[in-house]
């Protein structure tokens, strides 16, 4: 037996440490009062030399691991007060927790290299400051994500390194576009563009053209958005390039789904979730199959819209992803609201609100808030819905309400209008109706309009006029048709069944559309919902 297994031995029959049943010889203090003042008893040249020897056998010993046990050996190289060597393993520990979504230990962990960071070269302090702007990023941190790009770019300009200095400034003008900063972001997309061509880096210049596009589409400019967009995935297919490829069938999808075109949108959701795919993309596989959920409910393919749905929740889980967590039970509740079961939209919507709250991604959450005032509104819980309306008016105007302002700006005023006229308050419903239809009519969101449509209809019927409110009707369920977009040519014809004293064509259409649902749906659970909305639609 060596000395120190004899020393081992004996502190193990004192109780002090004990072994794990590990195929490694490893060994740990019994308590941790016990741990904390032998390592107090220690002169701070003694730790410093310990913690030294401890990273030391650790690369020795395990080789091939390092990257596994980048953490703890960032933690002895700290101790040890080697700032290159605890700065480096700092970095790879923030890459694996980024790769399995642990966004928050990825931030903690690069803060703790870039504070080792005085003595760095510039291209290491680079790749640490753009690393945690990106996570800045997800946490739709957008202000300090621009200070820590903007603090890499300079010295990446020092360093000589001119494609890094390329890509940075496209991600400057990417974050300043999910800020919301419109003007800013064009004039660096231009510099980009200009910069990226000297540099015949395709792909930047590209991103660059793409950031043109979708500036255009989050001030809600869409017809000046979708011929940039367009031109950008041309120039990507072009030059092989598939990663901008997909971001541009993901974004010119999510403009035809707000548009109304959802064919096309469900076209472009399944060519973005095919590139994300190949690329092993999980977060773009994810958004990109709620966005094919969407789309498909939109053309009252419910059965399709809940596979694409599940199939990206099961990704979500899979990998961890905070967002696809969040955004899974809000869009189940609603595609149960879609069907008329407020319910059970509502259940899930309350249980899907703490979990978007608790997963630092705020449109999930913001979008849940609308879908509960919707919720409470059509069962007639009308307090709860205001305190829900407050709540969303609390992200109005923050970087967190998204990029795409103008969207939830819609949806926002669709409920506020129904809240206004489902208590009674004729003019303010009027008054955020018509800021519905105007954001509708600008951004060419035909769903949006015919929700307007809807609701102007109910509020000349309100007012008993009668011819008015027959003509709005009609108006909504022509576009509805059209769209095919079963909510509205639902309750277009059977609110219109009110106006008429003899209404056996109105009944018999509305029993035609009801009746070619029925025959699609195929799901249990979409039926469930589906028979538990006709229920409460008949006893209405």
């Amino acid at each position: 037996m060596t000395n120190w297994d004899a020393l081992l031995a004996q502190l193990t029959s004192e109780e002090l440490i004990r072994h794990l049943d590990e195929p490694d010889a490893a060994f740990i203090f019994k308590h941790t009062l016990t741990q904390e003042t032998v390592y107090k008893s220690l002169l701070k040249t003694q730790r410093r030399a310990l913690h030294r020897a401890v990273a030391e056998a650790m690369e020795r010993a395990y080789p091939d691991r390092k990257g596994k046990l980048s953490e703890v050996l960032a933690f002895h190289w700290e101790r040890a007060e080697v700032p290159d060597r605890a700065r480096r393993y700092l970095f790879r520990a923030a890459q694996n927790a980024s790769r399995h979504y642990a966004n928050q230990e990825a931030l903690d962990l690069l803060t703790r290299a870039i504070a080792l960071g005085a003595h760095a070269p510039p291209e290491e302090l680079v790749a640490l400051y753009t690393a945690r702007a990106q996570v800045y990023e997800f946490f739709s941190q957008y202000t300090e994500a621009l200070d820590d790009y903007r603090t890499a770019l300079p010295l990446a300009r020092a360093a000589h390194r001119a494609y890094d200095e390329c890509r940075i400034m496209s991600r400057i003008a990417w974050t300043l576009w999910l800020n919301g900063r419109g003007a800013e972001a064009i004039e660096m997309a231009f510099e980009t563009d200009a910069r990226a061509r000297e540099l015949q880096d395709q792909p930047v210049a590209l991103r660059a053209y793409l950031v043109q596009g979708l500036v255009a589409q989050a001030e809600g400019n869409l017809q000046h958005a979708y011929p940039r967009l367009r031109r950008a995935l041309f120039a990507s297919q072009t030059g092989e390039e598939r990663v901008l490829e997909g971001e541009c069938w993901f974004y010119l999808g999510i403009q035809d789904n707000f548009m109304g075109r959802f064919a096309r949108a469900a076209a472009c959701a399944r060519k973005a979730y095919e590139i994300k795919n190949g690329l092993q993309d999980r977060v773009g596989e994810i958004v990109s199959l709620y966005l094919l959920t969407r789309a498909q409910a939109g053309r009252g393919n419910y059965d399709a819209a809940l596979d694409a749905l599940e199939q990206g929740h099961a990704l979500a889980k899979e990998a961890r992803n905070p967002f696809g967590l969040a955004q899974y039970p809000n869009t189940r509740a609603w595609l149960a609201a879609e069907l008329g079961d407020w319910e059970t939209a509502f259940e899930l919507d309350c249980a899907g609100l703490q979990i978007a709250q608790s997963a630092s991604v705020r449109p999930p959450e913001i979008s849940t808030l609308i879908n509960l005032m919707l919720d409470c509104i059509a069962l007639g819980k009308l307090t709860q819905a205001e305190i829900y309306r407050d709540q969303v008016g609390q992200w109005i105007g923050r970087p967190e309400f998204g990029f795409h302002a103008w969207r939830w700006q819609m949806r926002f005023a669709d409920a506020c209008a129904r809240l206004h006229l489902a208590r009674g308050e004729l003019t303010l419903a009027t008054d955020e109706t018509e800021q519905l239809l105007n954001a509708a009519t600008r951004t060419r969101s035909a769903k949006y309009r015919a929700r307007g449509l809807m609701l102007q209809a109910h509020i000349h019927h309100a007012r008993g006029e009668t011819m008015a409110a027959e003509s709005f009707y009609l108006a909504a369920r022509d576009l509805a048709d059209r769209l095919s977009y079963f909510p509205i040519r639902v309750h277009a014809r059977r609110d219109a069944l009110a106006l008429h004293r003899d209404g056996d064509q109105a009944r018999a259409e509305l029993a035609q559309v009801i009746g070619e649902l029925d025959r699609c749906l195929t799901h249990p659970d979409l039926r469930r919902a589906f028979a538990r909305g006709i229920a409460q639609e008949s006893s209405q």
